[in-house]
């Protein structure tokens, strides 16, 4: 429903007039409407969905590649592009009553290719950020390794907990062609400094065999160190005496990766860093 008001105004005087008017759809119209996907393939069969609504003696679809297509029935189209390109998909409803009815769709037509899958990654704290360098490739398909998946092209993700985590990338195309990559990423979450003053030195780095921990000269009373696997087990835990200013603490016995080094306080972390263990 629409209010039109009209105004008159003479150099004398003026005067107003308003009605509403009541706009209803004539449902016996054809409401043309379609899905087309966003890509397609050279040489691969497009499938048109359509969902034109309504009545219609026929509809008239153009490809923009130089070929029509006159439908009878709301039946899904399919049709062939031998070139690379970007298309319009047009369809016309030719007026039966007293109006006609329209939609269009792009498509975008890519050569018959292999897609190579391959991404990147940067984080901060459990949320990691990929970027996709795949090519080739229009759909992606991502598993975290922690039971989450993502069709983003470049998915932002956190993860529940530190640990390492292997990320599949799966490329794929409407060609039918697809690539797969897989990296393994490390997580140690939040890296912690609570110290007043400079952060514990911690050497040698990568450890090999052992490690000594040197604490500020008012920064090392009464400390717990502890080694954790990335997936969180303890491996390791020793108490600091408040007078060892500096600690040497034996890894002979785990094995060579990367591990979390923590320094606790009244069982409160305040320390957290990753430790790799090389031999």
């Amino acid at each position: 429903m629409y209010d039109v008001k009209v105004m008159v105004i003479n150099s004398c005087s003026g005067d107003t007039a308003s009605a509403s008017i009541t706009i209803a759809v004539d449902s016996s119209e054809a409401i043309v409407d379609f899905y087309a996907p966003a890509f397609g393939c050279v040489n691969v069969p497009v499938t048109i969905i359509n969902n034109t609504t309504g009545v219609f003696d026929s509809l008239v679809w153009s490809f923009c590649d130089g070929t029509t297509l006159v439908q009878y029935s709301p039946d899904t189209v399919v049709h062939i592009y031998t070139d690379p390109g970007l298309y319009k998909i047009e369809v016309q409803a030719p007026a039966t009553g007293t109006c006609s009815s329209y939609s269009y769709k792009w498509i975008t037509i890519i050569p018959e290719i292999y897609p190579v899958a391959e991404f990147s990654w940067s984080s901060s704290g459990l949320t990691v950020y990929f970027t996709n360098l795949s090519s080739g490739a229009t759909e992606f398909l991502w598993y975290f390794g922690d039971g989450n998946i993502s069709t983003e092209h470049s998915p932002v993700h956190t993860y529940p907990s530190p640990g390492t985590y292997t990320v599949t990338l799966i490329a794929g195309n409407p060609c039918g062609y697809s690539d797969t990559i897989r990296h393994t990423i490390t997580l140690v979450g939040t890296a912690i400094n609570m110290f007043s003053g400079n952060k514990p030195a911690i050497f040698p780095v990568p450890a090999n065999g052992f490690i000594w921990i040197r604490f500020e000269a008012d920064e090392y009373v009464n400390y717990s160190v502890r080694l954790l696997t990335m997936d969180g087990r303890t491996v390791i835990f020793r108490e600091v005496s408040g007078s060892e200013s500096i600690h040497r603490l034996y890894l002979g016995d785990i094995a060579p990766g990367t591990y979390i080094l923590e320094i606790l306080r009244n069982k409160q972390v305040i320390y957290r860093d990753l430790l790799p263990v090389v031999r």
